[in-house]
């Protein structure tokens, strides 16, 4: 195995360690859901968490962001909670729809998982297109989070995952005037690549790359 590969798996299982844990945190294992992941690529950072620029940043989430459901992964500076890792921003609503985390190492992982239920059940769920922005709202945040900790100018890597992308139905920006939706996706999981970021202007083009991606794997042209 060369030094490159190496790095790969490791980086793999860094963000794999962190999701398994942020899904038992919020009791996300059983349901669908979309997660995003950002981490410098630095492994000798250690962030002050009481540091208030870097708490703003976390709890302002993108402000220009004022009608999805997850608000821009908005909270409030002074609701900011504690968490295994580090601190948290976390929706106002009971239960919660949606959190924010920094971590002590610089890593970042936001989840939704509140989706539209079609029967009243919940057992037929929606997502549309309008979820597109919660990636581009992540790349926003981690960019703000990153200028917050002095590492603007420093590699990022970022990526994402739909938990149970085969038991949501989508709802296309084509037909969002209709009823008519987009079955579930074959697949258990719509995992995305991970891509490695320069700096802040990286990271806010990922976000928007990422969520072209989530449009096009249910056969919308981004």
């Amino acid at each position: 195995m060369d030094v490159v590969e190496a790095e790969g798996l490791a980086v793999e299982r860094r963000f794999s360690k962190k999701l398994d844990a942020f899904l038992v945190d919020y009791d996300l294992k059983e349901r669908p859901a979309l997660l995003l992941q950002a981490g410098p690529l630095a492994s000798d950072i250690e962030v002050d968490l009481h540091d208030p620029g870097t708490r703003v940043a976390l709890a302002q989430g993108n402000a220009d962001d004022s009608f999805s459901a997850w608000h821009g992964f908005q909270g409030a500076s002074s609701a900011l909670r504690g968490s295994v890792d580090g601190i948290a921003a976390v929706s106002q609503e009971r239960p919660a729809i949606w959190s924010s985390e920094l971590h002590t190492d610089g890593h970042l992982i936001a989840g939704v998982w509140e989706f539209d239920s079609l029967d009243g059940s919940g057992r037929e769920l929606l997502i549309t297109w309008k979820h597109a922005y919660a990636f581009v709202d992540f790349g926003r945040l981690v960019a703000n989070v990153a200028k917050a900790i002095d590492r603007a100018n420093d590699d990022w890597l970022i990526t994402a995952v739909l938990l149970g992308s085969d038991r949501v139905q989508y709802g296309s920006k084509a037909n969002r005037n209709s009823n008519e939706l987009s079955p579930p996706l074959r697949r258990k999981n719509l995992e995305f690549r991970i891509r490695r970021c320069a700096g802040v202007e990286g990271l806010r083009r990922a976000g928007v790359l990422m969520g072209q991606d989530f449009q096009r794997a249910y056969g919308e042209s981004a």
